[in-house]
C-alpha cells in the first residue's frame, strides 16, 4: 500500500470520524452488560488513537509497510464487524 492510498484512507476515516460524537457513544449505552461495553471502549479507544495518529501524519510521510498492512487490515476488521451488526440490526 502506498502513501496515496493510506492518505486516502485517512481522509475517509476523518469524514466519518466527524461524523461521531465518542462520549455520546458511551453514555448512550450506559448499564449496558460489560461484554457490549468492552465493545465500545475498543471502539472509543480505535477513535481516539486513530484521531492522534492523523494528527500526526501528513501525506508525504511514508510508513513502512507492516504500519500500512496494519492499517488496511484495521479498516477491513471494523468494517466487517459494522456489517454484520447492521444485517442483525435489520432483521
Amino acid at each position: 500500500m502506498n502513501t496515496k492510498t493510506v492518505f486516502k484512507l485517512a481522509q475517509e476515516f476523518e469524514e466519518k470520524l466527524s461524523k461521531v460524537d465518542p462520549d455520546v457513544v458511551i453514555t448512550e449505552h450506559e448499564g449496558i452488560e460489560p461484554t457490549a461495553y468492552m465493545a465500545f471502549s475498543n471502539l472509543k479507544n480505535i477513535i481516539a488513537d486513530a484521531s492522534e495518529l492523523l494528527g500526526m501524519l501528513n501525506e508525504k510521510d511514508q510508513l513502512p509497510q507492516w504500519a500500512d498492512e496494519s492499517l488496511a487490515n484495521a479498516k477491513m476488521n471494523v468494517s466487517k464487524i459494522m456489517g454484520y451488526v447492521r444485517s442483525e440490526k435489520s432483521k
